[in-house]
């Protein structure tokens, strides 16, 4: 599984990158001004703000966790997805979130959690490219694919709001094997903030927060860096990045990001070249940072709790 993910990485990373003058990558770049690109900086921090806000509200009937605690289990993740391949920062996320709260939250309840945001990322994105092509602004190839995609996952959503709204009816279902009937109560009751309507259209609002705020960044990306584009570019750009980042990679979306954000500009009317150094720009702004972030989290854990070692 490891070798796929490279190899994804490395053939999408060749076709982002064959053809193009690396000379003019560098120019590009060096052009970008450093004092716009700095406000991806602040955008991140505030898509970050939006994520964890989203997580306590899933999280609060199972455990009174903290802002802190859930913006940290947030970074935990970033550094275990530019570290390790396959999104293996979402395992070290749960077990951070299961750790935090002594044992009351077992994972099964937190997977639930990450189940939900996925959705609904999932949901507000294709949304999103729907919205986009239905009003004629952009000519992005979709067919009934895209379209099929969307239904499943919006009906996987309702069954998510139905299973927390009848944990026991589910439960039943599995009432011959007591392992997974145990299993299946606990992922129900990592939803049971989609219990109720203010709880889901808090989610819902959270999650649109969040991806506003990664479009923005594209905005800021488009600006530094001087490019003519729609106004509808960073959607556009967000929903083909988004997409690449579903698919096995090595660590830090290598490859996949590129190619997919190279390929949504030089659909946009980006000159190669240029679409290749704002991605390359972009890719390091959006994993970079927050990676750093969560490995300083995760030493900071570390040395506080020196005995955990030494065992």
């Amino acid at each position: 599984m490891v070798l796929m993910g490279v190899g994804v990485s490395t053939a999408l990373l060749w076709l982002a990158f064959r053809d193009t003058d690396f000379s003019e990558i560098r120019r590009h770049a060096a052009e970008a001004s450093i004092a716009i690109l700095s406000l991806v900086l602040v955008t991140k921090a505030a898509a970050l703000t939006a994520a964890a806000v989203r997580s306590v509200v899933i999280l609060r009937k199972l455990h009174p966790y903290t802002f802190w605690q859930v913006l940290k289990s947030l970074l935990v993740g970033y550094f275990g997805n530019a570290a390790l391949p396959f999104r293996a920062g979402e395992v070290m996320r749960v077990a951070y979130l299961a750790r935090e709260s002594d044992g009351n939250v077992p994972p099964t309840s937190a997977i639930a959690v990450l189940v939900v945001e996925r959705m609904m990322d999932s949901l507000c994105l294709l949304l999103l490219l729907v919205c986009v092509v239905l009003s004629g602004v952009a000519e992005v190839p979709v067919g009934t694919v895209v379209y099929a995609v969307g239904a499943l996952i919006a009906i996987g959503m309702a069954v998510l709001v139905w299973v927390s709204r009848s944990p026991e009816r589910v439960t039943s279902l599995f009432a011959r094997s007591t392992f997974l009937s145990d299993k299946v109560r606990r992922f129900a009751n990592g939803l049971a903030a989609l219990r109720r309507g203010n709880g889901l259209a808090a989610v819902a609002v959270a999650t649109a927060a969040y991806w506003g705020c990664q479009a923005l960044a594209i905005s800021v990306w488009v600006w530094a860096f001087g490019l003519s584009l729609p106004w509808y570019a960073p959607m556009v750009v967000l929903v083909f990045i988004a997409f690449g980042a579903a698919l096995p990679s090595a660590p830090g979306f290598i490859g996949t990001y590129h190619f997919f954000a190279i390929s949504a500009f030089v659909l946009l009317g980006a000159d190669r070249s240029a679409a290749a150094s704002v991605a390359t720009v972009g890719h390091f702004l959006a994993i970079v940072p927050p990676a750093l972030l969560g490995a300083a989290v995760l030493a900071a854990e570390f040395r506080a709790r020196p005995d955990r070692g030494s065992g």
